[in-house]
């Protein structure tokens, strides 16, 4: 709902004149005001005078009397002031504020706070302990007051050092009526005259100014209160109507930014009080001005608004306390950020808290509050402090670790593990045992290092289940875990050690098995100086550490018998090398023979067969008219038969030759090498129609010849079994498998069954007919021979009636050697 005010303005020249009067009244009137302060100030000028003049005189005359012991004459004078009808009351007060003489009888004796008029008791032991007279006004303005010093005598003394004083108190009211009178007789002369002009002025003035101002002043008023729904309606042409009008136009502006400054503020609230921070707003004079849900919660005290700082929300003090040291204070001084550190209690625990002041300067650059971010960081500290600690106990297990890598020799590795963990880790002893196995089940001292004393040698150690045996150096090595005790002075099981231990500084123990080839050997032994020194993380490290000392220990003696066992095996190198060295000789002579019986072979096998073959071909030739059609079938057959015998001759002088052939590895390019053996086979074959298909730039590190003799095998497979194919196809090129590269040749060819794969690479093993396809059964034999001794492999799949596919390589060494573009000198 919009509230209207109809506002009706005077134009700037009617209102002037008026103002012009209206200033003319104001001014006759504060000259009246000013001459009556004037004659109220030569008022009190004179009763100032009037007072300290008797004072001055009856502090004079009565010190006189008292050092002169004349009480008469004392009396005589205070109470002479009583006769004086504007002096309420005088009286002279010995040190203890009592009353001695006044102008009324009954005063005397009686404490002066409680009987004399006006009198201020703080203000007369002022006055009696500096010595200096002190003159004023009551707080109504009526009286004046005085209070002068008075020297007391004391006993056995002429002129005393003790004080009392002189009071009085006299009315002012006699001479402010006097004055009243002579004022008020001016004023009514000039209100009187003016009383008319000023009732129109009035009338006027309220009919365009005020009621209007009035109502603007109302719309105004309402504006503080959060009221921004207030509109003026405006009637006229005067400059009232120009200000509603800016007022209006003021208003929809702050209605606007209002609305904003609430949603802002709506929005910073939210976020402040959902801060996991205390957040505080502190005025120059260390005064809360806000403060959101966290710091509440930590600072109950704060819920009051305004309430004062004094170091409570640095220090956790009383709101009486002083600030010791304090932070917000400095930062107001100099302008600059602070941040510090400080431990208190909040809900019954202590706790550590970072605290960052940070100034909020106004446009002119003054530091008119100070904003305080309080953040409990105590586990945060805790964490940074486990993880320094964790950081350190994992240094020296890498330390540890390092020392197994280099150690050469098992007892100078337990030192070195020791030595370790008391100069890196810090702790106060640490030793390694060894579990015997007598009678006792004692444990043997190895090494140690630290503050040991005698303490290894005097006592008594055992991994049995006696008393002795209950110590974390027993139980470790009996129980196969680490065994921790984590004060020394209060477990029952450390009673035999305890008194040595606790003399030595010993408070807390940590047992680690060491477990060698699933025995446990020994045990690592560490002692610190703190009780619960070790919490579960470093446990953990030291677990690791322990395990990394059991590995290296076992290494140690692995090392140990595996240079007893080389030491072995160089003596049976040396018996096997004198062994070989006959074998090898008893082999060349073998090797002689067998190239004297394959030389025998060769020549007296072709020579028979060369006849059979020439003397057949001679009958064919020379008498075929007088043979019938099977007797020259029969001499065919004569003559493919010793044909066949000597081509298998030839392969098995060749299988048998591969063996002895010394490899001769260069770079070898197998596309070039497929292409020529493609281009002779189709020349003894023109008329057949075979696609080929070869991948070129594939090269390989082998054997030129050997190389030579594989392809030509594989290709003349794949040419041989693809005859009855039109069209046939023969591809030579390679594939990526998981060992590497390796090479092709697949045909569309008459295939095989692949139950009888294993004998494709056996000697003399056919899968197909002689009259089917012709060959000896040695060639696929033959590549395999060469392919392994290449250190490659060669397999082969297939199906019937749907083609083959042979793959192979070289060696993957060689092959990478190719892929990598690193080929080796053939010198």
């Amino acid at each position: 709902m919009v509230k209207k005010y109809v506002i009706r303005s005077l134009p700037l020249r009617i209102a002037i004149p008026v103002v012009v009067l209206v200033a003319f009244s104001l001014m006759l009137l504060a000259s009246l005001i000013h001459q009556y302060a004037q004659l109220q100030r030569l008022v009190d000028d004179s009763a100032e005078r009037s007072i300290r003049t008797q004072m001055s005189r009856l502090q004079r005359l009565v010190a006189t009397a008292l050092d002169n012991a004349d009480h008469s004459a004392v009396e005589r004078e205070v109470t002479s002031f009583g006769v004086q009808r504007e002096i309420v009351a005088v009286a002279a007060m010995d040190h203890t504020g009592h009353v001695m003489y006044a102008t009324r009888l009954a005063w005397k004796g009686a404490p002066a706070a409680n009987v004399l008029p006006g009198f201020d008791e703080n203000r007369w032991r002022q006055v009696i302990e500096t010595g200096l007279p002190q003159l004023l006004k009551s707080d109504d303005g009526r009286r004046m007051m005085a209070y002068y010093p008075l020297p007391l005598p004391a006993p056995g003394e002429i002129r005393g050092t003790r004080r009392g004083g002189l009071f009085l108190s006299q009315d002012l009211e006699t001479e402010y009526a006097a004055m009243r009178n002579v004022v008020m007789g001016d004023i009514a002369y000039v209100w009187i005259g003016g009383l008319l002009v000023v009732s129109m002025l009035i009338l006027l003035l309220h009919r365009f100014v005020a009621l209007p101002l009035r109502q603007l002043a109302q719309a105004a008023q309402a504006l503080p209160d959060g009221d921004a729904s207030i509109r003026l309606e405006l009637r006229g042409r005067g400059e009232i109507e120009v200000l509603g009008r800016a007022f209006n136009e003021a208003e929809s502006v702050l209605r606007r930014t209002l609305e904003d400054l609430r949603d802002r503020e709506g929005k910073y609230r939210s976020i402040v009080d959902n801060a996991n921070l205390g957040i505080l707003l502190v005025s120059p004079d260390l005064r809360v001005l806000e403060a959101n849900r966290i710091a509440r919660e930590w600072f109950p005290y704060l819920n009051a608004t305004g309430h004062r700082c004094d170091g409570v929300a640095a220090h956790g003090l009383g709101p009486s306390d002083p600030c010791r040291s304090c932070h917000i204070l400095p930062a107001f001084a100099d302008g600059g950020r602070r941040e510090t550190v400080v431990h208190q209690r909040i809900s019954g625990a202590m706790r550590e808290l970072r605290i960052v002041v940070s100034p909020v300067r106004d446009e002119a650059g003054v530091v008119t509050a100070c904003v305080e971010i309080i953040d409990d960081v105590t586990e945060r500290v805790a964490a940074m402090r486990e993880l320094s600690r964790l950081g350190q106990t994992l240094r020296v297990v890498s330390a540890a670790t390092a020392a197994v890598v280099r150690a050469d020799d098992e007892r100078s590795l337990l030192k070195q593990v020791c030595d370790i963990l008391i100069e890196e880790e810090g702790y106060r002893m640490a030793w390694v045992g060894r579990a015997e196995h007598d009678a006792e089940c004692s444990i043997t001292p190895l090494v140690h290092a630290g503050f040991e004393d005698g303490y290894l040698s005097a006592g008594r150690f055992s991994w049995g289940d006696n008393a002795y045996g209950q110590g974390p150096a027993g139980r470790a090595i009996r129980e196969r875990r680490p065994v921790l005790v984590t004060d020394i002075g209060h477990d029952p099981r450390f009673a035999p050690w305890r008194e040595a231990a606790l003399r030595r500084g010993y408070a807390s123990i940590l047992g680690l098995p060491l477990v060698v080839d699933d025995v446990v050997d020994s045990a690592l032994v560490v002692y610190a100086r703190d009780p619960d020194a070790f919490n579960g993380d470093e446990l953990a490290l030291m677990t690791e550490l322990s395990q990394t000392l059991a590995y290296g220990i076992q290494s140690l003696r692995a090392q140990a018998a595996r240079n007893r066992g080389e030491e072995a095996l160089r003596r049976l190198n040396a018996e096997l090398e004198e062994r070989i060295e006959g074998r090898t000789e008893e082999l060349r002579r073998i090797n002689g023979e067998l190239e004297a019986f394959t030389y025998s072979v060769s020549h007296d096998l072709r020579a028979p067969l060369r006849g059979i073959d020439g003397f057949s071909k001679v009958l064919m030739d020379k008498y075929a008219p007088q043979l019938d059609d099977q007797a020259r079938h029969y001499l065919e057959r004569v003559r493919k038969a010793s044909q066949h015998m000597g081509q298998l001759i030839d392969d098995l002088l060749s299988l048998s030759r591969i063996n002895r052939y010394e490899l001769s590895r260069r770079r070898v390019d197998l596309s070039t090498m497929a292409t020529a053996i493609l281009s002779e086979l189709r020349e003894r074959e023109p008329e057949r129609h075979v696609e080929s298909v070869i991948e070129p730039g594939l090269e390989a590190w082998c054997d030129l010849s050997m190389a030579r003799v594989v392809l030509e095998n594989l290709l003349g497979n794949a040419w041989k079994y693809t005859g009855r194919r039109d069209p046939a196809r023969i591809e030579f090129g390679q594939a990526q498998t998981a060992v590497g590269r390796i090479f092709l040749v697949r045909d569309n060819g008459a295939g095989f069954d692949m139950r009888y794969v294993d004998k494709i690479f056996a000697p003399f093993q056919r899968l197909h007919r002689q009259a089917e396809f012709e060959g000896t059964g040695i060639g696929l034999a033959t590549v395999q021979r060469i392919i392994q001794r290449h250190g490659g492999n060669i397999w082969a799949e297939s199906a019937l009636d749907q083609g083959t596919t042979v793959y192979f390589h070289f060696g993957h060494a060689a092959v990478e050697r190719v892929m990598l573009g690193i080929y080796e000198d053939d010198a």
